[in-house]
């Protein structure tokens, strides 16, 4: 009977540790896209990833980011984008935005203000942002 006992445990004590290797052994899952666009125009010397803290209500007055993108992921609130020539969204916390090169655009943080992640591409001899005059 002592035999029996030690081999069922020897074979429970198996099948637990080939379980643990079978579970480690799977695959993780993948990273989860949040944007996938074309990068159209720009030159591509330089990578700045900043985070940007934006008070309630702040705004982000009518900018361009010269042949550079813009990437964002909003951490925390949220911000609505506006596009020169009327084209506006809100992007909430855990989730992102590009602009492309050379477009127009402002933000407005929500009452709760916004805490945002941003990466630029961009020439290496050009501003980070370039203020632009615009009539609403």
């Amino acid at each position: 009977m002592r035999p029996a006992l030690l081999f069922c445990a020897a074979l429970a004590l198996g099948a637990g540790i080939a379980t643990k290797l079978v579970v480690a052994q799977q695959p993780a899952a993948g990273p989860k896209a949040l944007i996938r666009e074309p990068l159209v125009g720009g030159v591509y010397q330089e990578m700045i990833m900043a985070e940007a803290t934006l008070a309630p209500n702040a705004d982000v007055p009518w900018h361009i980011h010269q042949d550079a993108h813009e990437i964002a992921y909003v951490l925390e609130g949220a911000i609505k984008v506006q596009l020169d020539k009327g084209r506006e969204r809100v992007v909430r916390a855990g989730e992102g935005f590009h602009i492309d090169a050379n477009l127009v655009h402002r933000g407005q943080a929500d009452a709760s203000g916004a805490k945002v992640l941003v990466v630029r591409l961009k020439p290496k001899d050009k501003p980070i942002m370039h203020m632009v005059p615009h009539t609403d």
